[in-house]
């Protein structure tokens, strides 16, 4: 289950890229804690539906989407993942192209028009974007949102990045029931996952795009079986303007070169004049050695 239209907004949003009309993604009403239907007056208790009442356990909706997605077994045999598409941004449309790589290397380029691209990858250790403007590296807490939803094997792999999930409710999303999970990450905000009653499949992803971004929404939309996997081709923003990536093609198990997933020059400069060195999420960068101090020369024999 691909999870690219995610990274790029979570990592393009703070850019205002040439050719593409200011990225404002601001989901509206989305409260990762609680997301009460109605508001409650002081001292009032909110009662929960019949159908809340027997909600499932988190873990219990969990096992159904990943049968759903195509079960384990499918899930863990992509190794690597390419697709191509657009990218829409309100009247703006670029050409999107992804690749993934199992367990947690990606590249996207957006062509935006006049020749100018916008790239963000991580090669597993590094998460960074680089556009017109320049090179931006990850935080720690982009990182660690960035290494969740870059991961090819969830859902299956869900437990790897949460410590804890918990069924809070029902809403609709579209025009179908969806169970809410609040889904608590090692690192960073609680995120929820709506899963479709009836499809059992993750339809919507809230999460906080990264420190100062705010919240946004993110629907999966017209799911499609591929290699016994199931992939969604349209997936969408919700914001103040539409930001949309439509699929047209997804091709599993291919050979992408492993210099693909290489950081760029630019990228090695800016890590370099950060003095950061490369390091997994969850694993804070070192700080960078002091030069050693030239040997003292040795006394000459009296």
């Amino acid at each position: 289950m691909t999870r690219s239209l995610i990274k790029t907004v979570a990592r393009l949003v703070k850019w205002r890229a040439v050719g593409l009309a200011t990225l404002a993604i601001v989901a509206a009403g989305v409260s990762f804690a609680q997301a009460p239907a109605t508001e409650k007056k002081p001292g009032e208790a909110q009662k929960p539906s019949a159908a809340e009442e027997k909600l499932p356990k988190a873990e219990a909706v969990l096992d159904k989407l990943v049968e759903a997605s195509g079960g384990e077994a499918a899930i863990n045999r992509i190794r690597t993942r390419v697709s191509k598409g657009t990218y829409e941004h309100g009247p703006d449309k670029a050409n999107i192209t992804m690749y993934e790589a199992a367990p947690n290397k990606s590249l996207q380029i957006i062509e935006l028009p006049e020749g100018l691209k916008i790239e963000q990858g991580t090669n597993g250790e590094v998460y960074w974007t680089q556009s017109p403007m320049g090179v931006q590296i990850a935080d720690k807490e982009e990182a660690a949102l960035a290494a969740r939803q870059g991961d090819i094997h969830l859902p299956a792999t869900w437990r790897r990045h949460y410590k804890s999930a918990e069924t809070a409710g029902i809403e609709t999303v579209g025009s179908s029931p969806a169970y809410k999970l609040i889904m608590t990450p090692e690192e960073g905000p609680p995120e929820l996952w709506y899963v479709d009653q009836k499809s059992n499949l993750l339809v919507r992803w809230d999460m906080r795009a990264g420190a100062g971004m705010g919240n946004i929404s993110i629907y999966f939309e017209d799911h499609r079986k591929v290699d016994d996997v199931m992939v969604p081709f349209r997936q969408r923003a919700a914001g103040l303007m539409p930001l949309v990536v439509t699929l047209s093609s997804v091709e599993h198990n291919v050979d992408i070169p492993k210099e693909r997933f290489e950081l760029p020059e630019a990228v090695k400069e800016a890590l370099k004049d950060a003095g950061k060195a490369p390091a997994l999420p969850g694993h804070p960068p070192q700080p960078p050695k002091p030069d050693r101090p030239d040997k003292p020369e040795k006394p000459g024999n009296p």
